[in-house]
């Protein structure tokens, strides 16, 4: 590793709202990243709990925490952008919402070790991308997504996503580019997914093949199992965003964006399985077909699913996609393996 002077500056942005569970240790696991030149940017977006006060504290015992108090509530992507604008100074920056974790103190230092290493191979190298636990908090199941490490063309990675499981807890990218990709400007759920795709359409991203933070699901950060249709509703706005900037940096190959759309019906039929209700699955079904007659009639594997969804529900889906997934692994860009947590 090089000097500490050479070294980027490095920002963790914790963006956080009502989160006084939670925040400290949000903050204590930045904190105790190796990596030295680094700084962390607390925005609080007028929590009614102490969150705010919690997160204050921990100026007093790192300086390079910084704890920041909108005056006004912006809401969730807005202060995502606010962060990444007006607060953060490192060179590279990463999200990190204030429910979630660090469990490798090294993730920094390991991604920007493999960002430098690969540069020698990529000049054009725009992020890097390292695995997260997804924990269920109320199923007490932990799902580990780990990418397999090395230099992915852009393209290519667009291409596999959302087979490419990604979270902004564990994406580390060059503030620069991000916000000349218009990063966090659209107020969607996926909004971390919008600004990865958007990156990969203007360089190239190094994966790091180990888990490096906690994503938690519990009921206040999570939508329910009947909001499969609100998940296709933000996925449209989110593929119609993507193509309209690759329209306007002249990337004009809309067979992508056939292909992203085919992968989300997917996902949003198979969130259709948690619905407990057989005539709520059938319905949702219906107008999933009906939106997108396409991506589900002319692709057996959506179809199969779907009927899956509707007849079965999530107990026999699981073991469909368990299966699907054992038999992709070798091919898949990502492991993904399922274990309980004691």
């Amino acid at each position: 590793m090089k000097a500490r002077e050479n070294l980027p500056k490095v920002t963790i942005m914790i963006a956080t709202y009502n989160q006084e569970p939670f925040i400290g240790e949000a903050i204590e696991s930045a904190m105790a990243q190796d990596y030295s030149n680094l700084e962390i940017v607390v925005c609080d977006d007028c929590s009614t709990d102490r969150t705010y006060e919690i997160a204050k504290q921990y100026e007093q015992k790192d300086l390079r925490v910084k704890v920041f108090r909108n005056e006004h509530n912006l809401g969730r992507v807005a202060n995502y952008h606010h962060l990444l604008y007006d607060l953060a100074n490192g060179e590279w920056c990463v999200m990190l919402d204030g429910d979630d974790y660090y469990i490798d103190e090294s993730f920094i230092s390991e991604c920007i070790y493999l960002l430098e290493n690969q540069s020698q191979v990529s000049t054009n190298i725009v992020a890097c991308l390292a695995g997260f636990i997804e924990l269920n908090v109320n199923s007490n199941m932990q799902t580990i997504r780990i990418p397999r490490s090395g230099l992915v063309k852009g393209e290519d990675a667009f291409k596999k996503f959302p087979e490419t499981w990604m979270n902004h807890g564990s994406f580390l990218y060059k503030r620069s580019q991000a916000i000349s990709v218009d990063g966090y400007t659209k107020d969607l759920f996926q909004a971390d997914a919008e600004l990865f795709l958007r990156l990969c359409l203007i360089g190239d991203v190094v994966y790091c093949d180990k888990p490096v933070y906690v994503w938690r699901l519990h009921g206040l950060n999570t939508w329910s199992a009947g909001d499969a249709l609100a998940l296709l509703d933000d996925t449209e706005k989110l593929v119609s965003s993507v193509s309209s900037f690759a329209i306007t940096i002249g990337f004009l190959d809309a067979s992508m964006f056939e292909r992203l759309m085919v992968r989300h019906v997917k996902i949003s039929i198979l969130r259709l399985g948690d619905e407990k209700s057989f005539k709520k699955r059938f319905h949702g079904l219906l107008f999933i077909v009906k939106r997108h007659p396409k991506e589900v009639v002319l692709h057996p594997r959506n179809l199969l699913l779907g009927l899956l969804s509707v007849f079965f529900g999530q107990r026999l889906l699981n073991s469909t996609v368990d299966l699907y997934l054992w038999l992709k692994r070798k091919l898949n860009s990502f492991v993904v393996t399922d274990k309980s947590h004691a």
